[in-house]
């Protein structure tokens, strides 16, 4: 099956076919932009048609929800006090998706918990409700719940890298190095795997973001095409290229694998950048991706 549609169907359906249904693909050889299908909703719109055209195709995602179905099969029992909860597999992974899209059930996905797959009676061990989930999964759980509209898609999100500076305090005599990692179209999303970052912050009342767009304003006037590889993308020294904003306005959420790599992330929404011209050109940004999504297919 995978070969026969391979000749009958372009990007991104082959790709999807041969299973790679989590890959991140570069925007430019020499920029640090990657896209993956499933967060972007011109590309899952594309897909959504193809699998409305193609019965083989539509077959392969059947296939994989059916998989997805049988994680109802799979029991967990939970206790809690003087309790013990039954659920399956497939709730944990509903609990991270509404985590994904509000912030919630954050204590009963990361806290440490009393956990038995055998039965009621135990045997139980000490673990986290995310570390029942696997990673590969995860990635087909997202693409085929956006597929189907059972959770809304991202209109764009962009991921990147590199390293920014902050300063904090009351005198912003605190500076921390923390990494940039997705653009959207609402803000941009940093993190850092620095456990005490998170509690020293929510003691500022401002956040100074030191970033460069220097390279990403002639990123987009070159038509989204990089000349040569650019070390520190987005990083400066320049005490005047920031943006401030309130502590309180920053969303603070963890991965689902902070468990493991200690990662917190650390979204900032344009409209509460303040001082800057920094949201106006991330935002440009983003049309322009926008456009260059419309493109592809």
């Amino acid at each position: 099956m995978s070969k026969k549609l391979n000749t009958e169907l372009k990007w991104p359906y082959c790709d999807l076919v041969d299973g790679r249904w989590n890959d991140y693909y570069k925007v430019d050889k020499n920029a640090p932009f990657y896209f993956k299908i499933n967060d972007n909703a011109t590309l899952m719109n594309s897909v959504r048609e193809a699998i409305k055209k193609n019965q083989d195709f539509s077959f392969l995602f059947n296939h994989a929800e059916t998989y997805i179905n049988k994680l109802k099969d799979i029991r967990v029992w939970l206790k809690l006090d003087d309790q013990v909860i039954q659920m399956n597999v497939y709730d944990i992974y509903i609990g991270l998706m509404r985590h994904f899209r509000d912030s919630s059930f954050e204590d009963q996905l990361f806290n440490s918990n009393e956990i038995s797959f055998v039965g009621p009676l135990g045997p139980f061990k000490h673990m986290t409700l995310v570390e029942c989930l696997n990673s590969n999964v995860v990635g087909k759980f997202i693409f085929t719940h956006v597929l189907r509209n059972k959770i809304p898609a991202r209109k764009l999100r962009v991921y990147t890298k590199g390293k920014i500076l902050i300063q904090f305090g009351s005198d912003y005599d605190i500076s921390e190095y923390i990494e940039i990692r997705q653009i959207t179209d609402t803000g941009i999303l940093f993190s850092s795997k620095n456990d005490i970052l998170l509690n020293t912050l929510e003691k500022s009342e401002m956040i100074k973001f030191y970033i460069c767009t220097e390279s990403l304003s002639h990123f987009m006037t070159n038509d989204l095409s990089q000349a040569q590889a650019v070390d520190d993308f987005f990083y400066t020294n320049n005490e005047l290229r920031y943006f401030y904003i309130k502590e309180d306005k920053v969303s603070k959420t963890l991965s689902y694998r902070s468990g493991e790599d200690n990662e917190i992330y650390f979204f900032c929404r344009y409209h509460d950048m303040l001082e800057s011209d920094t949201s106006e050109i991330f935002r440009s940004f983003v049309q322009k991706m926008n456009m260059y999504f419309s493109a592809l297919v």
